[in-house]
C-alpha cells in the first residue's frame, strides 16, 4: 500500500482482503456514534470472547519499552505513531486499563511511524533515545510529552523536551543526528508488516489482534477474556511469568499463515444505499456508475482524498455520478455544524455553490468554528446571512445529516471516513487514484447501476 493507505483502518466486510486492500482507516461503530470508537479489526477477529481466537506469536523481550509487571497475565503490544491523532485518542484508554489491572496488565511499546507524518520518525528516535538514557521511566515520560504535544514535534521541540526531562542533551542530539535507533525502528516496522499491522494504533493483546482507537469497553472485554484464560493456566500450574509464552506458543508466526489457511472468500457485499432527493451531486446526471462519498469536513483523510476525487471527476464526469453524503464523526466538534452549513448554502444558492463552499471547508479544516463558517458563506456572495445563522441555530438541516448517517446503519455497513459506495460496493479511506479507477472501470464494465440517483 502507498503511504496514504496507512492513515487509519476499516472493518473488513466479512471477507479477507488482499494485501493491496490492507488499508489503514479509522472506523466509527455506527451503534456507538456518541463515543470515540474507531473500530478496526484484523481478518477473523471478533471483539467478543471466542473459544478459539486468532492469536499471533509476536515476540516480547526486555529490550522494548514497557510498563506493568513482567509477569503480567495480559501483555498488550502496541504499535504507535507519535504524530497519529488516533494513537493520541487511545492513550487514556490504555492508562485506564493499566490502572484497572495494575498487577495483571503490561503494555509493550513498538514504533510504527507512518511515512506521511513528517515528524513521526524523528519523534520515535527521540523516545528511543530517552529509553536508552533512562530506561522505561524516561521513555514513558517522553512518550506522554510527545502525545500531549503532537503539533509540536519539530527538532527544536524534541530537544526542549529532552532538556526539560534532564536527559544528556549532547548525547540526545548525537543520537538524532546519526539516526542511532534506526535499526530498532526498522525492526518494529518489519514486525508490523509480518503481522499485517498496516496502520496505527495497532494492538496485540496476548497475541490477539485489535486495531484502532476503540472504545474502552472493547479493550476491557478482550482483556477480561484473556485474564480468564490466563488465570486458568495459572490454576493449572503455569507460572505467571510463563503465561504469555504459553498462550502464544501455538500462535501464528506471521499473518500470512492465516491468509493461506482461510477458505475461499465470500463474494463482496453490495450495499443497498439509494441516493436521497436533493443530495449534492456532480458529474453525469444519471451515470451508469454512482459513487456515494460519505465524508466529514473535519477529517484530515477526507481532505487528503479531495484531489483524487477531482481527478476522478475530470476522468469520468460524463459517465459517473458523484454524490456527497455527510458522516460527521462524533469526536470532531465542528464537523456536524460544517455539514449543516454546507447544506444551507446549497438550499440558498444551489448545488454549484455547495461544491464551492465544500472546497473552502476542506481547504480550511483547522478553521471551522461558527465565525469561520459564516465568513466563508459570506465570501461566496449572495448568501442571506441572517437566514444562514437561523438555519444553524435552529438545526434546520440536522435531520438531513442524521439521515445520511442512519442510511449507513440501515445498510449494515460499518464505515469510517472517507467511505465510498461505488454502485453499492464499499471502498474505504483516502486510497490512491488507481484503487478508485480500478473499481469504477470494473463497475462500468458490468450492468447499469442498480442504485440510480433520485
Amino acid at each position: 500500500p502507498t503511504t496514504e493507505q496507512l492513515a487509519c483502518r476499516s472493518l473488513p466486510t466479512r471477507r479477507h482482503t488482499s494485501g493491496a486492500d490492507c488499508y489503514a482507516r479509522a472506523v466509527t461503530r455506527p451503534a456507538a456514534l456518541a463515543t470515540l470508537a474507531l473500530l478496526v479489526l484484523l481478518p477473523g477477529f471478533s471483539a467478543s470472547a471466542q473459544d478459539t481466537p486468532v492469536r499471533y506469536r509476536i515476540p516480547v523481550t526486555r529490550h522494548e519499552p514497557s510498563r506493568g509487571p513482567e509477569d503480567a497475565l495480559v501483555t498488550i503490544v502496541v504499535f504507535n505513531d507519535f504524530e497519529c491523532p488516533f494513537c493520541s485518542h487511545v492513550q487514556p484508554t490504555l492508562a485506564r486499563l493499566v490502572a484497572a489491572h495494575p498487577a495483571d496488565v503490561r503494555v509493550v511499546f513498538r514504533n510504527l511511524p507512518l511515512a506521511f507524518h513528517d515528524h513521526a520518525r524523528l519523534a520515535a528516535q527521540a523516545a528511543l533515545e530517552a529509553f536508552a538514557q533512562g530506561g522505561d521511566a524516561a521513555f514513558w515520560r517522553m512518550h506522554d510529552v510527545l502525545f500531549a504535544n503532537q503539533r509540536a514535534l519539530a527538532r527544536a521541540d524534541l530537544e526542549r523536551y529532552a532538556t526539560a526531562q534532564h536527559l544528556d542533551l549532547r548525547r540526545f542530539q548525537r543520537a538524532l543526528n546519526a539516526g542511532l535507533h534506526t535499526a530498532e525502528l526498522e525492526s518494529d516496522q518489519t514486525l508490523a508488516q509480518l503481522f499485517h499491522v498496516d496502520g496505527t494504533p495497532g494492538f496485540m493483546i496476548n497475541g490477539r489482534p485489535l486495531m484502532g482507537a476503540q472504545d474502552y469497553s472493547v479493550f476491557s472485554d478482550l482483556v477480561g477474556d484473556e485474564l480468564r484464560r490466563a488465570k486458568a493456566l495459572v490454576d493449572a500450574g503455569t507460572p505467571r511469568a510463563r503465561v504469555y509464552a504459553a498462550l502464544t506458543r501455538d500462535g501464528l508466526a506471521r499473518a500470512e499463515e492465516r491468509r493461506q489457511a482461510e477458505e475461499t472468500p465470500e463474494p463482496e457485499h453490495v450495499y443497498a444505499l439509494a441516493v436521497p432527493p436533493g443530495a449534492p451531486t456532480r458529474g453525469a446526471a444519471h451515470g451508469r456508475v454512482v459513487v456515494q462519498q460519505f465524508s466529514d469536513f473535519q477529517c484530515p483523510f477526507c481532505g487528503r482524498v479531495e484531489p483524487t476525487m477531482d481527478a476522478l471527476l475530470a476522468r469520468y464526469g460524463d459517465r459517473v455520478t458523484f454524490v456527497w453524503r455527510d458522516y460527521p464523526l462524533p469526536f470532531h466538534d465542528h464537523a456536524r455544524p460544517a455539514a449543516e452549513a454546507a447544506r444551507e448554502v446549497r438550499a440558498q444558492l444551489g448545488v454549484a455553490a455547495f461544491w464551492r463552499y465544500h472546497a473552502v471547508l476542506m481547504a480550511h479544516q483547522q478553521a471551522l468554528a461558527r465565525a469561520d463558517l459564516e465568513r466563508y458563506a459570506t465570501e461566496l456572495g449572495g448568501i442571506d446571512l441572517p437566514r444562514f445563522r437561523a438555519a444553524l441555530d435552529g438545526g434546520l438541516h440536522r435531520a438531513e445529516v442524521q439521515a445520511d448517517m442512519d442510511a449507513v446503519v440501515a445498510s449494515g455497513a460499518q464505515i469510517g471516513t472517507p467511505a465510498f459506495f461505488i454502485n453499492g460496493h464499499l471502498t474505504q479511506g483516502a486510497q490512491p487514484l488507481e484503487v478508485f479507477t480500478a473499481a469504477i472501470d470494473g463497475a462500468l464494465g458490468t450492468a447499469p447501476s442498480v442504485i440510480e440517483p433520485r
